[in-house]
């Protein structure tokens, strides 16, 4: 008979022993090194007997939980244990990791009697084994199940089943359990394309030109596992096993330079040796190579129910913090979880923002700014920690315009003179400051309409008493005010003077241009223009803030 590399493993430890003058150690001891069970420690260790006795190197007895040895030519029994082609020994873990990468990944039916030839282990050993990985699946909420037709099969998310894989690739330390991962995924790549390729030296190519892509090098271990995890996301897809992202972590991952490398290692790979790859999967690399810098979640279903916790808890922080009782709260809950969804996957992946307000905000939104602060680092997990000031300032100024409306909400008085348009190019986050500022300089009384520029044909333009813009559009009359997103004094003029034209019906049927002539005439011209400006400018405050 021969020793296999378990078998090689344990010999050796009993070696170990003999040479420090212990010709005999307790099972227990054996097995604290070995870190196997005392069925497999059993299994070998009648097996090694019959091997010594064999070749006559000596012998090995069991007595009382004590293993006594006797090997009268250790030296000889040395040189044909490092001569043996059997010099590798796989543990239980790596074995547990094999026996789920298989499961995953291979075209074969997959059952006991496929394992128990595949690692020369009992049906009891891979029983054993089958309950311990269905206990760690359940961790990541997924599950081991068996049918006659397909054997063995993890049932569950794909996203979870990926991050699975990773964990037991992790496992996986020792070269010769490496080759039997690599000898799999090669067989199966050559079955689905036809080509007999070093694939792994291909996507280590890939890499390589995903690096000058973005101008970066990556730490070579850590390349090492993405190289295997692309790999394995290859196979996983060509067998209709397809990763699937949030659409709000796309439009982040899709903004990065790191998602326009990951296209070039794609379009390489599908070029070089003819690996095709859905387009979802473009975004599950792009997350493989940058890293999940923060947050850690098992499954996509328990992360979006993360960002939809923190949103609930967020809203009634709000509510508790600024002592008020936020009407409609579903889709107020639907618009604020728009904008903390986006802003959860840029702190997962310490993407860092610009936000050239962010001092103008701090200034105009003191009070929302700490109601904000307050309110989202009350909430569960790490997300508040996280949030740097520039991000804290936009989700300030989205609470600071929702308070506000609110606040008018909760007034029974209010009489809307008229409606105010405020267009800006793509986002809200100038034209909620503006409106802002408007309020400080016109008052309340006003309805306030913000509006993209996209969304702008949508828009009757006649029904606005006053239009302001930051951007300058065709389709705006020529009444429009253009401003920045911070009002100066010209732009604070500008809007006062188109007011002047516009009627104010909470008042009476006529326009404060009416009323400026009335003043200028009664005057007989013994106010200067500048003061003529300035009476306008304070009427218009005074009947517009009521």
């Amino acid at each position: 008979m021969e020793l296999n590399g378990r078998m090689v493993n344990v010999l050796n430890v009993m070696i170990d022993s003999f040479e420090n003058a212990w010709d005999t150690v307790s099972v227990s001891d054996l097995l604290s090194v070995l870190k196997i069970t005392k069925r497999n420690f059993y299994y070998n260790f009648d097996k090694i007997g019959k091997w010594l006795k064999e070749n006559n190197l000596g012998t090995v007895s069991l007595n009382e939980g004590s293993c006594i040895m006797e090997f009268p030519r250790l030296e000889e029994l040395k040189k044909m244990l490092e001569s043996s082609t059997v010099d590798y020994f796989m543990s239980a873990e790596e074995r547990h990791a094999l026996e789920v990468l298989y499961i995953t990944l291979s075209s074969e039916i997959i059952t006991i009697d496929y394992f128990q030839q595949m690692f020369d282990v009992s049906k009891n050993t891979i029983l054993a084994d089958i309950r311990k990985q269905k206990d760690n699946l359940r961790e990541f909420q997924l599950d081991i199940k068996y049918s006659a037709k397909r054997g063995y099969y993890i049932e569950g998310e794909e996203f979870s089943i990926r991050k699975f894989l990773g964990n037991q690739v992790y496992r996986l330390e020792h070269i010769q359990s490496k080759k039997e991962l690599y000898t799999l995924l090669d067989h199966e790549l050559c079955e689905m394309t036809g080509e007999r390729l070093d694939f792994r030296k291909k996507i280590r190519e890939a890499i390589r030109i995903y690096e000058m892509e973005i101008e970066t090098d990556l730490v070579q271990s850590y390349v090492e596992h993405e190289m295997v995890m692309i790999y394995i996301a290859y196979r996983r897809c060509m067998m209709g096993r397809h990763f699937a992202a949030d659409d709000q972590e796309k439009k982040t991952l899709e903004k990065l330079p790191e998602f326009r490398g990951v296209q070039k290692i794609v379009s390489y790979l599908n070029d070089s040796c003819g690996l095709l790859l859905c387009t979802e999967e473009a975004y599950y690399i792009t997350i493989l190579l940058l890293g999940v810098k923060n947050f850690d979640f098992n499954s996509i279903i328990e992360e979006n129910g993360y960002i939809s916790r923190v949103t609930k808890q967020f809203i009634s922080n709000v509510e508790k913090n600024a002592n008020i009782t936020i009407k409609d709260r579903e889709p107020f809950f639907t618009r604020l979880a728009s904008h903390i969804g986006p802003m959860y996957y840029r702190v997962k992946y310490d993407i860092k923002i610009e936000n050239p307000l962010l001092d103008d905000i701090r200034s105009m939104y003191r009070k929302a700014f700490e109601i904000t602060r307050n309110s989202i680092c009350e909430a569960d997990g790490e997300l508040g920690g996280l949030i740097d000031d520039r991000e804290m300032a936009y989700l300030a100024m989205y609470i600071g315009g929702e308070l506000h409306q609110v606040g008018r909400d909760n007034q029974e008085d209010i009489i809307h003179a008229s409606n105010v348009l405020i267009v800006c190019g793509a986002g809200v986050a100038a034209s909620v400051l503006i409106k802002s500022q408007l309020i400080e300089l016109i008052g309340d009384r006003f309805g306030f309409v913000l509006c993209s520029a996209g969304k702008l044909k949508d828009k009757v333009l006649e029904e606005y008493s006053l239009i302001v813009s930051t951007i300058r559009l065709d389709e705006l009359p020529e009444r429009t005010v253009y401003v920045g997103a911070v009002l100066s004094d010209q732009d604070k003029r500008k809007i006062i003077s188109e007011l002047n034209k516009s009627n104010i019906n909470s008042v009476h049927e006529f326009t404060l241009g009416d009323l400026m002539k009335i003043i200028q005439q009664g005057s007989r011209g013994s106010l200067s223009a500048g003061e003529l400006e300035e009476i306008n400018y304070e009427l218009c405050r005074f009947f517009h803030n009521g």
